[in-house]
Formats: C-alpha cells, sequence, structure tokens
C-alpha cells in the first residue's frame, strides 16, 4: 500500500497534478462508492453512528483511510470497503487532470482572457472535452484562470465514465510548473460517474486545495470540504459515503535524509457500509509517517459518534494500531484491542 507520500516531488507536474492528488485523498477517503439515481449534487447524509464493538474495526477503517490517503489511491482499503468505485474515479481524473500543463503551455500566446475547447480521445473509446481559460493569454497558470474536463462514454481502464470536472485558481505565486510555488484552487465534481462490471460509481461535491513547496522536499497541502458524495453499490455493497465540513492538512520536509510527513483530520465523514452512520473525526496527535514506511510510526486520532460514543485510535508501530472504545460515551474507555496496519488499510 502507498499512503502519505504526497511530496513536492510529486507535485512538479503543476497544477493539474495538484488538484488530482486533492482528489486522490478525497476518494480514498471516500473509500468508494456506486450509482445513484440522484444527479442533484446534494449528498443524502447519514445520521450519526454509534460506536460500538460491533462497528468498531469499521469506524477505524474509514478513520485512518480519511487521515492518510493524501496523495495516492493505489491502496484499497478491505473488508466491506467497496474500494473499486473511488479507484476508478480518481484513476481517471488524475490521468485527465494531467493534460492541463500541457493544454496550457503548449498554446501560442492568446487575446487575453480566450477560452478554448478542445476534444480528446479516451484509451478504450468516448472522448473528453477540455475547456481552458487563460486570463492573460500568457500560456501560464494565473489567479482567475480555469479548467473544465467533461467525459462523455470515455472508456478507460475497463470503466466506462462521464460527468465534469471543474477547477478555478483563485492564488497563485510562483512557477507551478517548478518546486516554488504557492497555489489555491477551487474543485467541482459534477456527477462524476463510473460504470465496469463490478457495478458503479458516482461522486459531488467542491473542495478547495492549498499547495506550498518550497523545494524539491519541503511543502505542505491543506485540503478542506464543504461537502462531498459518493454513493451506490460495488460488488454487492451498498455504500453512502459523504464528507462535510472536512479538512485534511499535511506537511512534509526532510529529517535525517529520510522525507517526514505530519498530517491531520477533522470533520465528519460518514460510511453507511462501514460504521453504520457518521462520526466525527478529531486529532489529538498528528499521523507521521517517514517515505521509507509503509505506515505512519505514530499520532492519534479520536472518532465521535451518537450520544458521544467513541473510538480512540493510537499508532503503536509502523505495524500495529490500538484501538479504544467507550460505547456509552462517559468517557471511560471500556475495551482495547490491537489491531495490525494491513489488516485495516
Amino acid at each position: 500500500m502507498t499512503t502519505i507520500r504526497c511530496t513536492p516531488l510529486c507535485l512538479r507536474r503543476g497544477a493539474a497534478r495538484l488538484t488530482s492528488l486533492a482528489l486522490a485523498a478525497l476518494l480514498a477517503a471516500c473509500g468508494g462508492g456506486g450509482a445513484s439515481d440522484d444527479d442533484s449534487g446534494i449528498p443524502v447524509v447519514p445520521s450519526a453512528a454509534s460506536i460500538t464493538a460491533g462497528n468498531l474495526e469499521g469506524v477505524a477503517r474509514q478513520t485512518l483511510v480519511a487521515a492518510t490517503y493524501l496523495g495516492d489511491a493505489t491502496g484499497l482499503v478491505t473488508g466491506a470497503q467497496v474500494a473499486p468505485g473511488a479507484r476508478t474515479l480518481f484513476n481517471f481524473t488524475r490521468a485527465q487532470l494531467d493534460r492541463l500543463p500541457a493544454l496550457f503551455g503548449s498554446r501560442t500566446r492568446l487575446v487575453t482572457g480566450v477560452t478554448t475547447t478542445e476534444s480528446l480521445p479516451c484509451t478504450g473509446g468516448g472522448t473528453v472535452s477540455v475547456q481552458t481559460t487563460d486570463n492573460n493569454g500568457n500560456g501560464n497558470v494565473d489567479v482567475g484562470d480555469a479548467g473544465t474536463l467533461t467525459a462523455s462514454n470515455c472508456v478507460e481502464e475497463g470503466a466506462t465514465l462521464s460527468g465534469t470536472i471543474s477547477l478555478r485558481f483563485t492564488a497563485v505565486s510562483g512557477d507551478l510548473n517548478t518546486d516554488t510555488f504557492a497555489a489555491t484552487a477551487a474543485v467541482t465534481l459534477q456527477s462524476l460517474r463510473a460504470s465496469t462490471a463490478a457495478g458503479q460509481a458516482a461522486g459531488s461535491g467542491d473542495f478547495t486545495l492549498v499547495i506550498t513547496s518550497t523545494d524539491a522536499s519541503t511543502g505542505s497541502l491543506d485540503l478542506t470540504v464543504p461537502s462531498l458524495s459518493v454513493a451506490g453499490s460495488f460488488g454487492g455493497v451498498a455504500d453512502t459515503v459523504t464528507l462535510a465540513n472536512f479538512r485534511l492538512t499535511s506537511s512534509t520536509a526532510l529529517s535525517a535524509g529520510r522525507l517526514r510527513t505530519s498530517s491531520t483530520v477533522s470533520g465528519t465523514v460518514g460510511s453507511t457500509a462501514l460504521a453504520g452512520g457518521t462520526v466525527r473525526l478529531a486529532t489529538l496527535q498528528p499521523l507521521v509517517q517517514f517515505d521509507t514506511d509503509a505506515y505512519p510510526s505514530s499520532g492519534q486520532i479520536t472518532a465521535t459518534g451518537a450520544a458521544g460514543s467513541q473510538m480512540r485510535l493510537t499508532v503503536q508501530s509502523t505495524t500495529s494500531v490500538l484501538l479504544e472504545l467507550d460505547s456509552s460515551g462517559d468517557a471511560s474507555y471500556e475495551s482495547n484491542l490491537v489491531k495490525t496496519w494491513a489488516s485495516l488499510v
């Protein structure tokens, strides 16, 4: 599994790459999904889950996925997690958004504010329409520049995809094709759908990404999600997953010759399949992971459900995690168990 590896090295391909990394975090945090008949984009938010011994591990899985998948969705959650939906949406978006820097940079100088549209073929059939607006016509990403990608029966890696991804840059400094820059992008998913032989996935919502890079090994990411929903069924497992008032931060720098990433997470995460509803996450101690480790080596997060019921998750090492349960909400943890990282993510 690949978890917290989102360093400036992986951001060098420019603004579209940055946005795709945020989507990776977002969809992996959602952990899966499927089709929904509601195209309104309004999330169907599950009610608060009561945290018990029966769903403790599900709550832990949902917490860890939300907190650790910052730059890659190659790892998949096991058990009830319907990750194929999230992975399909992520892979498609990442591949298509990677095209945007070339579309900005390869154009000859344009008349100020000109919007151009280009239709690009998908590997298995169908198309992606890419619309870019370069406000000052300089071929670089600047404040106010925007891009919209619309998939029409686009077939990639065995999945047929439709829907729209749009982004607009609200702050830019430096050159996003180098290791020294800062950028803020607002991103919207509009009924982004994926259909495979195993099922269907659909996601709608908004998020804002702030990325800063000072050199090839030092940078930060701040992802905020007012509202996002992924819903449906994969492999016969139905799930409605939501994020609300969600925030994820990550900072990476060299430490004793290794890249060290420190991450925090907060906000409400819901999964009907894993937790049976929503839980509210809070980071007591940041999750810390080194680039040479498969999993974080320290950190502590709580997940609070209905009536104050709570799970406290404490990272013991790069191989194990301690889960404590307070099912009655009386601030007393009546039971605990130790799980391996591999069994949870």
